[in-house]
């Protein structure tokens, strides 16, 4: 995607990728990366779109660009139920981790900064 005329500098790049989708089953992903900001390197992306193969035809109601905005946010780890074991340093003997404990499942939380 560019402006102007010809050798006019791309304002954004749009990446599309048709198959499989993990666990989602196939569709396709449009993914649109603002190129007008001038950084280089690996860029977050702008926006994307998701489109699920149903079979069915049609689009659904998820079926819909999602803008992508940077948000801050603080993310919490805890063992999950309070569950949990001696860690493999502190089985293997060492003094200094005796006391030291994992956990079995950690659930992890988030709250937005916004």
């Amino acid at each position: 995607v560019s402006h102007g005329g010809e050798g006019a500098a791309p304002v954004a790049t749009l990446s599309v990728a048709f198959g499989r989708m993990g666990a989602a089953g196939v569709g396709i992903t449009a993914t649109l990366y603002d190129l007008s900001g001038g950084k280089r390197g690996l860029l977050p992306p702008a926006a994307r779109l998701v489109l699920r193969g149903g079979g069915g035809g049609g689009t659904s109601n998820a079926d819909e660009w999602e803008v992508c905005e940077e948000r801050a946010a603080t993310l919490s780890f805890e063992p999950e139920h309070g569950d949990v074991s001696s860690s493999y340093r502190s089985e293997m003997g060492l003094l200094d981790f005796k006391e030291e404990v994992v956990a079995n499942k950690i659930h992890v939380g988030s709250s937005d900064t916004r």
